[in-house]
């Protein structure tokens, strides 16, 4: 089965027993049952406990690190500038239902929370990347004119940290949140353009993490450019597919892909991606296209809303930075 000899779109119940029959007849070599068994297991779900423990443990790790350019009082402020940033993002996810969320920190370059979407709804990505970084100007806004009435230089510190964290997480480069929000709703509708603004983002951030001896965020933005072929041409399958795979209704994006649906697309990225010969892979990238292919970015109206709360936090950051520091 190719890409053009997908299945006719309708009620996956109704044409589940008749595409399956037909996919049966059909030969699979050892590679696509293979992938295709990895597709049909369900996700395994971390517990609260498994999380709490990864968090702690990457907490260590972080701080143990830190510990060798840091002051610890600093150190353990910036923990809780970064805690709270992606208590942000966390919170979203839970509000919209997302699967296996968990926080963690990185070593040398912060922290971050990952988790499987249910929606296809692009809107909720937008309004969970906005999250992280506006909460943490406004308290940053906040604890900033009470340092400045009450001079008490814990509060401006935290203010300040709080400003520059959040106001740089919401530069408009991948893979931060600003350029995150920037793909989806502005670039992602075209495979050209998600891979021309991928690669001077991720350009951009490399060179100024090397100008900067940053190397965690040169090495991040060299991943962008350097994977960017890989999504681009993900990009255009998904593309391609969203002609006969209709993407209107309800879907849960975590739910098992259908068995009409999954075996096509198996063969569909074995040849767009022929040097793929791990079925975890290629089960893998099939799961990230059947996302690409139904999720929909923010409409019209959602679109301007949150580049208009994008806006407001990317200029009210320095500008409240620089307003508390004025003596």
């Amino acid at each position: 089965m190719s890409a053009e000899s997908l299945p006719e779109p309708g009620p996956y119940e109704a044409d589940r027993a008749g595409n399956a029959e037909l996919a049966a007849v059909q030969p699979l070599d050892g590679l696509t049952t293979a992938a295709l068994e990895i597709l049909d297991r369900a996700p395994q779900q971390r517990t609260w406990v498994q999380s709490a423990i990864l968090l702690g443990i990457s907490l260590f790790i972080f701080a143990a690190t830190g510990f060798f350019n840091d002051k610890p009082s600093r150190l353990a402020l910036l923990i809780c500038v970064l805690f709270f940033h992606e208590l942000g993002h966390y919170t979203g996810m839970r509000l919209f239902n997302y699967q296996d969320v968990q926080m963690f920190f990185i070593p040398l370059f912060g922290a971050a929370v990952a988790g499987r979407s249910r929606s296809v709804e692009g809107y909720k990505e937008g309004i969970v990347l906005l999250l992280g970084p506006l909460p943490g100007i406004l308290l940053g806004t906040v604890l900033g004119i009470i340092g400045r009435i009450q001079h008490q230089e814990l509060l401006h510190s935290a203010a300040m940290l709080l400003l520059v964290v959040n106001g740089f997480n919401l530069l408009p480069f991948m893979p931060l949140d600003g350029g995150r929000l920037l793909h989806l709703v502005l670039f992602s509708r075209q495979p050209i353009l998600e891979a021309v603004f991928r690669v001077l983002t991720g350009g951009l951030l490399a060179l100024g993490g090397l100008a900067l001896g940053e190397w965690m965020l040169a090495i991040a933005g060299a991943a962008i450019v350097f994977g960017t072929p890989h999504v681009f041409r993900l990009s255009q399958l998904a593309h391609k597919l969203r002609g006969p795979v209709r993407t209107g209704g309800v879907m849960d994006l975590s739910a098992k892909i259908p068995y009409e649906w999954a075996v096509p697309l198996i063969e569909s990225v074995r040849v767009r991606f022929p040097s793929l010969h791990d079925p975890n892979l290629i089960a893998k990238t099939v799961r990230q296209l059947w996302e690409r292919i139904h999720l929909r970015p923010p409409g019209l109206a959602a679109s301007l809303l949150l580049l208009l709360l994008f806006a407001v936090g990317f200029f009210a950051a320095p500008v409240m930075a620089v307003a508390i520091n004025l003596r």
